[in-house]
């Protein structure tokens, strides 16, 4: 079942998560746990310093995708404490980013429109060669 709200980008909020293991190895895990459910665009954690107060958002590019991810991975055990994970409440930067690069690529897809001087010049040409062909008779 393919429609908009099934592929769009969806933002999940994790929590619970150790706040003594390293941001980048945290971020590995987190990465490759939800994406045994799909593409994972973007794992993002706080960017104020070393640590990331147990908490991490993932943008994963399909929606059901991500809800299959939530279901199944609540309360799995990361580094001896349960995970948690539900639906952000807001969207992350990530998924602009992809909403925007979506809508370029539907606009590339559009048949391109002419400039506006080139239909004048196109009509000056039909013009004068109108005029050639009349005063030739």
């Amino acid at each position: 079942m393919s429609s908009a709200s099934s592929s769009a980008a969806t933002t999940i909020y994790v929590s619970n998560l150790d706040d003594k293991v390293r941001k980048n190895e945290l971020r590995r895990v987190v990465y490759l746990l939800f994406s045994e459910f799909g593409v994972v665009i973007d794992v993002a954690m706080s960017l104020a310093s070393e640590t990331h107060r147990g908490q991490a958002y993932v943008t994963m590019e399909n929606r059901e995708a991500a809800l299959t991810a939530i279901r199944t991975l609540q309360s799995r055990d990361v580094y001896g404490r349960r995970l948690r994970a539900q639906q952000a409440k807001q969207t992350s930067f990530s998924v602009d980013v992809v909403g925007r690069a979506r809508s370029r690529a539907a606009a590339a897809r559009q048949p391109t429109r002419r400039p506006q001087g080139e239909k004048i010049a196109k009509k000056e040409v039909t013009r004068s060669a109108a005029g050639k062909s009349l005063s030739g008779r």
